[in-house]
């Protein structure tokens, strides 16, 4: 908000502290946020709309800030009532009407560092698995941040990122190593990853 860009030197200096003194912490990350949002305004994003390469072209040189806006804290499952209407109501329909042979094929724009995509993924699997369906799946996942994208590609994620998966999605679907858990080679390969810009991007 227009708030957020009326601060005096003050201001400026506590908001970098808590930036960059306790980025892991609450308060951090709040002021992450809104330093990033001040660097947005401040760039003259507003133009997005005329100018949307340009525009990206400006917040890729910001480096951290870019992103802090682009790269949510996200992991597996996290939004559990949105994924419930896609296990019991979607897919379920889109199983049922797949024919012998065909090819199910999904977009996950936006995919950010992968938890998202795999989620879908593991759900398609099970779904498919249960109906007893030869059909195959390809889902294509994109994103506008390679850096994002090389990381949801090798499919290695912390602890916190799996914290909503049941026990035996855990077993089923991760192998668990020192530096983290490992999306399983069934899963992965039902995924496909590539850099997409939804605003320029036809």
């Amino acid at each position: 908000s227009e708030r957020w860009l009326r601060f005096d030197d003050g201001g400026q200096k506590n908001l970098i502290f808590l930036a960059e003194k306790e980025r892991d912490t609450t308060q951090g990350k709040a002021a992450r946020l809104q330093i990033a949002w001040m660097f947005y305004w401040e760039l003259g994003l507003r133009r997005v709309g005329t100018d949307p390469q340009g525009s990206m072209q400006m917040l890729e040189k910001s480096g951290d800030l870019y992103r802090d806006l682009l790269i949510g804290v996200t992991r597996f499952f996290r939004d559990r009532e949105a994924f419930d209407v896609l296990e019991h109501q979607v897919i379920p329909n889109l199983v049922e009407e797949a024919k012998t042979g065909e090819e199910i094929r999904c977009w996950v724009a936006g995919c950010a560092t992968g938890e998202e995509v795999y989620s879908i993924a593991m759900l398609l699997h099970e779904a498919l698995e249960q109906a007893n369906q030869p059909v195959s799946v390809k889902i294509f996942a994109t994103d506008v941040h390679p850096d994002s994208l090389e990381f949801a590609s090798r499919g290695v994620y912390p602890e916190a990122s799996v914290e909503d998966v049941s026990a035996i999605r855990k077993q089923r679907y991760f192998h668990k190593r020192r530096d983290g858990y490992h999306i399983v080679q069934a899963i992965r390969q039902m995924v496909v990853f590539a850099t997409h810009n939804v605003l320029t991007d036809a």
